[in-house]
Order: structure tokens, then sequence, then C-alpha cells
């Protein structure tokens, strides 16, 4: 089976595996139900076979079993029976039966009301003798054994559908997800390209505009910059874009991580850019279990937060990394800039999504920083505050992963 492109593809990849696992149940229930049947009704007609023929070979009406009658007519016509003998039964067609039928004696059924005897006439130095055993019971069994059937199929066929349907969920599972991921990623990056590339093509515009209008170059040099650093925002975008999609893409792959070496390393790099908006950023890292992830997305979840707080920040940005209990890691970055609205707090993490006091951003951070944890097992919380912010990121210690 090829891997699906679209959403019609995968229902009816879905389809297709849930009516194979339907089809697979039911035929291996047929099958097994009418093997079933086929041999009891084998058992059944060879034991009633069996205990006919016994009646018959003591040819004497005399200690028939329950259920069985016995007719012998001897060569000059007179009769004797034991038992209830069907009127069904005609001895002269029986006589000519046994006739043709040869030493074996010939076989056949008799009907008294409800009841059903399977008969057999043997025919031996002009005595006949015919027996006749009631099936009743055997002939009610396989009713039985019918109706159980057909319910068992019928059951079979419920929970074949359900268990088929699970199974091609779970079957396409990953395709699924990574059709979900190819369609977020498309939505994404068709969302946000929209205005970078429409703002690079007007700057590109103008630019070849004034240099076929002759303008000198030195009236062009702002133009050309303006013109670059769209080409590298839009750069930017498209990393985070792409980084989101790696990290639906490899939720697994890990190694053994010190979140404080990491914030050691993001505080370090940022430190030129907080100078540069005289803001002070510090960091108290404490001693703590090793967690286990990604060092790069867990990297650049921990620069997200701070690159968020260096951007509203008034005067101070704040980096923690202590333990929460003996299984969980906390990493605080808190800042005092003009705070969050309570109303905002909870869109902060979605995509795209722009608070009031954002600048630039694509909205694109904090999601980011969201799905880094979430791959990671943990959780990410903000504080809305009226003054300031504080984000909580809390990771399981590598004893509680494991």
């Amino acid at each position: 089976m090829t891997v699906p492109s679209s959403r019609g593809e995968l229902l009816r990849a879905r389809r297709l595996i849930a009516v194979q696992a339907l089809v697979g149940v039911l035929g291996g229930v047929v099958v097994a139900g009418l093997t079933t049947v086929v041999v009891v009704l084998w058992a059944q007609r060879q034991e009633a076979g069996r205990q006919v023929a016994t009646v018959v070979a003591t040819r004497s009406t005399s200690g028939a079993p329950p259920g069985s009658w016995v007719v012998v007519e001897g060569p000059d016509g007179r009769r004797e029976t034991s038992g209830e003998v069907p009127a069904s039964v005609n001895l002269a067609r029986q006589r000519a039966k046994a006739t043709g039928a040869g030493s074996g004696g010939g076989s056949g059924e008799a009907y008294a009301g409800e009841r059903e005897y399977l008969t057999r006439a043997v025919l031996r130095d002009g005595t006949l003798v015919v027996a006749g055993v009631d099936v009743s019971a055997q002939e009610d069994e396989r009713n039985r054994l019918l109706a159980g059937f057909l319910g068992a199929t019928v059951l079979a066929g419920a929970v074949a559908a359900l268990l088929g349907s699970r199974l091609a969920r779970r079957a396409v599972g990953s395709w699924d997800e990574a059709l979900a991921r190819q369609e977020r990623f498309v939505s994404d990056a068709s969302h946000e390209l929209r205005t970078p590339l429409s703002r690079l093509a007007l700057r590109a515009r103008l630019l070849g505009d004034g240099l076929r209008a002759g303008t000198p170059r030195e009236a062009l040099v702002d133009d050309a910059r303006l013109l670059s650093d769209e080409a590298t925002v839009m750069g930017d975008l498209v990393d985070d874009l792409l980084y989101a999609a790696s990290l639906d893409a490899r939720p697994d792959v890990g190694e053994l991580v010190d979140i404080g070496d990491v914030a050691r390393a993001v505080v370090e790099l940022e430190q030129v850019r907080a100078a540069d908006r005289g803001v002070r950023l510090t960091l108290r890292a404490l001693a703590v279990p090793a967690v286990w992830g990604v060092e790069g997305a867990l990297r650049r979840a921990v620069g997200a937060l701070v690159d968020n707080a260096l951007r509203h920040a008034e005067h101070e940005v704040a980096v923690v990394v202590e333990p929460e209990g003996s299984q969980t890691v906390r990493v605080r970055v808190s800042d005092d800039g003009p705070g969050i609205p309570a109303e905002q707090a909870q869109h902060l993490f979605d995509r795209f999504y722009r608070g009031a006091h954002d600048g630039r951003g694509f909205g694109l951070g904090l999601a980011l920083v969201r799905d880094v944890v979430d791959n990671h097992g943990g959780s990410v919380v903000v504080q809305p505050l009226t003054r300031g912010s504080c984000f909580t990121v809390d990771l399981p210690a590598r004893e509680a992963r494991d």
C-alpha cells in the first residue's frame, strides 16, 4: 500500500484496512463454524446409523431401546411390532427398498408428528426387519447449533467491525500525524510568509525602479539595507517554521541534558544584547538532575523565553534553574516589563498570536517553547501580572522519565 498523500486517500486506506480486517475475521469465523456444524452433523448421523443398525441386527421386537421401534414381517405376512411405529412406514415399500439394497439393507427417514426417525430395512431369508431410531433430539441440537453459529457470526461481525476500525486508525495513525504536520506546516508557512514576501517584493521593486531611474547609489543604500533586513527576517521565520516541523517529526530522539548548562549558554549569548538595551540579565542555576531530551531544542526554548523577556523588560530579566521536588527540573524566566493582561495569557502559546506589546515577532517563539516542552513531557505556564511576567517550565528529571 502506498503512503496516502491526501485526506481522501487516508480515508480510503482506513476503510480498506477496516474492511480487510472485517472480512478476515468473518471468514475465519464462518469457516470454523461451518466446519464445526458439518462435523457435528456427520457425528450425529453416524451415531444414529449405529443405533438403528444395532436394533435391526437383533431381528427381534423384544428389548428395543427407548425412542426406537421394530417391525418384523415374516414370509407368511405375519407381523410383530415393538414401540410406536409411524403411520408413514409402508412395509411393501420397505421390502422393495431392502430387496434393492442387498444384504446391507436400505436406509431412510420416517415422520410421526414432529418426530423424525432414521430407518433401516433388511430382508433376510424372506423375513423383513424394519427399525427406526428417534433423531428428533439430534434435530433440536442441530437447530440450536445453527442458531448459535448465526449468533456467533453476528457477534463476530460486530467485534470485527470495531476492532477493524481501531486497527485501521492505529495502522494509519503515523500517516495521519505526518499528514497533519504537513498540513500545519503548509498552513503556517502560507499564513506568515505572505506579508514578508510582499514587503520583500516591494523593496526589490523600489530598488529596481531607483536603479533604472538613475538614482545615485548613495541614495539607494537605505533601500538595499531594508531589502537585506527583510530577507533576514524572512529567513528567520523559515528557520522557525522548519524547526517547529522537525520537533513534530522527531519527538523521541534525545540524550541526557543539563538544563543549568543550557541556561548558562543562553544567558552568556544574550548578555551583549541585554547590555545594548540597558537591561540587567542574571542567572541563578542550582544543582539539578539531568533531563532526557534534545539539547538544541531545549536551548532554543530557553532562548525564546529569554528573547521574549528582553523584548519586554525595562530594567531586569532573571533566569532561575532549580529543582522542584525530586522528579522535576524547573526553569523560570521573569522580567519587569509592562505585564500581561489575563485575557491574553491564555493565547500566548498559540501560533502567530501577538500580544499588545509585541514588536516584530512572528508569534512563533512561545508556540515553539510549548511544542518543545510538550515533546519533552513537561509543561509551561505564564503568570499574568500587572507589572512584569514570569514564565515557568517544568521538565521531568531523568529518573522520573525512566
